[in-house]
């Protein structure tokens, strides 16, 4: 699974004013270790930030090939995952690993308060759920946004006005409103409570199969947004409203990974290290291959300029104008409208101020500060600075992802807020499918027509001839293999795979079988077991 990938693991940690039940705090996975915390705040060091007080910022760049960052690495979607029905891109990222791990978590948080229930409650009444179970409550949950509805149970309606006849038809509104009051998105092997801060997986899942998928271009984006959590109130939060999220995107708007922190109030860190800390995650497997990197003001400094240009990065955005090591002749500089100053540190760094309506403040390893002519759209040539022209050419890549979410927002106010964040991420997972689609298929489509498309599949049944098979097959439930000594991985070859000429190795066995043999969830296991039947 990709939640036991030590390798990915990115742990969320959220602070809430009243802790649901089951949260427990003292988790150490809740915030960075100390030894990641000075693995990423050492990379600047006192005596960089000193160097760069006393540098000599000149009027002119010494070598303008001196910071040339080459990029060679091979771009694009994967060839082997390459597909042109809509489909097949949004099956690539919601793979049957996810949706067996969710359903998992449910069948299991769901029989845990079966159990400690009385008999009269609603989760008496519980059944576990199956993969095509799943497959529907999505579909539903996405079908949400495009009919948006203060009250869930509307949906469920008879009347012409509320009513969807496809909410019905697809799922009862008692069996829906369970699986949504049981969802989590917790690590398997983590059997207390059922938050998300206490070992999630879906951030760590996106972050890998978005790695696994596809390798951006040279041009990079990193910005922030904003989960809204309406009557919620998150301590520690730059925000009382929302979950601010960190989000390294294309320049075409594809979210590649995504980083939620939390703030520690215990140590007395100043808000550049917690800076170089995210950026250092965030493009920790993109370092040293020529990436070019637009961030805005909350992130740029000129320490990390320097730092990610000696790892072969560069980095453009907006700079604020009271920044550790910018010279004065910039900082006390008044200017006229079109007007502009350049200087250049030894290293390459150019920093450009230019007046517009406002002072405008733009750091470059990349770009210069000469002018450049632009067309505007009332057809008058314009001048303005290289450097940013390029980053306004660039910054709107997060805005335009942010822009596609916010069209079709399944949230609801009812619904707790660690789920709220976990159901964002699925969201960016069904955008960046069709942002492949859109790339990669077999024609571009509007969100709408593409989302259409996405819930009919999930929303279409898988049949089975034989009520009496439906029944067997129900009986057997997979289960997690249990590690022993001399297997250690606890992973097995799927048998039906395996006659099939296909090799793979799954972490699920059957509970029922007396071999307990490895099966894939989905056609693997019901093919087994109606093979048994016969």
């Amino acid at each position: 699974m990709f939640a036991d990938d030590p390798e990915y693991k990115i742990w969320i940690s959220l602070e809430v004013k009243e802790e649901p039940t089951g949260f427990s705090e003292g988790s150490e996975s809740d915030e960075l270790s100390d030894d990641e915390s000075e693995k990423y705040s050492s990379e600047i060091s006192d005596d960089d930030n000193e160097a760069l007080l006393t540098a000599e910022w000149n009027n002119s760049c010494e070598d303008e090939n001196k910071n040339v960052c080459s990029f060679q690495e091979q771009t694009g979607i994967r060839e082997h995952l390459i597909r042109k029905d809509p489909t097949d891109f949004f099956e690539m990222l919601f793979t049957e690993e996810l949706l067996l791990q969710i359903v998992w978590n449910v069948n299991q948080y769901g029989t845990k308060l079966r159990q400690s229930r009385g008999n009269k409650s609603r989760a008496a009444r519980w059944s576990n759920i199956t993969l095509n179970d799943i497959k529907v409550f999505l579909g539903l949950l996405f079908h949400m946004g495009t009919y948006i509805s203060n009250d869930m149970s509307n949906y469920w309606k008879s009347d012409e006005i509320h009513g969807i006849p496809i909410f019905k038809n697809s799922m009862g509104r008692d069996k829906f409103l369970l699986i949504m009051q049981y969802l989590n998105f917790e690590n398997i092997d983590n059997a207390q409570g059922h938050q998300m801060p206490q070992g999630s997986f879906i951030v760590d899942y996106f972050n890998k199969i978005m790695e696994k998928t596809f390798k951006p271009d040279k041009i990079l984006c990193i910005d922030e947004s904003l989960v809204f959590l309406k009557d919620q109130y998150l301590r520690g939060k730059e925000s009382k409203d929302g979950v601010k999220l960190h989000l390294l995107a294309d320049q075409y708007g594809l979210v590649q990974k995504v980083l939620v922190l939390q703030e520690d109030k215990n140590k007395k860190t100043k808000t550049k290290v917690r800076v170089n800390e995210i950026i250092h995650m965030l493009l920790e497997e993109r370092l040293g291959v020529g990436h070019s990197v637009y961030m805005n003001k909350y992130y740029n400094s000129i320490g990390l300029s320097k730092h990610l240009m000696s790892r072969n990065t560069h980095t453009t955005g907006i700079l604020m104008p009271d920044g550790k090591g910018i010279p004065s002749d910039i900082t006390q500089k008044q200017l006229k409208k079109g007007e502009k100053i350049t200087k250049y540190s030894p290293d390459g760094i150019s920093l450009t101020k230019w007046m517009d309506r406002a002072e405008i403040l733009v750091i470059s390893t990349e770009h210069s500060g000469e002018w450049e002519e632009r067309t505007t759209k009332s057809q008058n040539v314009c001048r303005i600075p290289t450097s940013i022209s390029k980053y306004n050419h660039y910054r709107g890549a997060v805005e335009r992802h942010k822009q596609m979410m916010s069209y079709y927002n399944c949230q609801h106010k009812t619904t707790n807020w660690y789920k709220k964040l976990g159901i964002h991420i699925l969201q960016m997972l069904l955008v960046n499918s069709h942002n492949l689609y859109n790339r990669y298929g077999e024609k571009s489509i509007p969100l709408a027509e593409y989302r259409t498309v996405i819930i009919r599949h999930l929303l279409r049944k898988d049949e089975v001839s034989d009520t009496s098979e439906r029944n067997f097959t129900e009986m057997h439930t997979l289960i997690k293999i249990v590690t022993t000594p001399l297997q250690k991985r606890g992973r097995k070859r799927c048998v039906i795979c395996y006659k099939n000429n296909k090799r793979t190795t799954v972490q699920t066995t059957c509970s029922k079988c007396p071999k307990q043999p490895g099966l894939c969830m989905g056609k693997c296991f019901e093919e087994y077991h109606l093979n048994l039947k016969e």
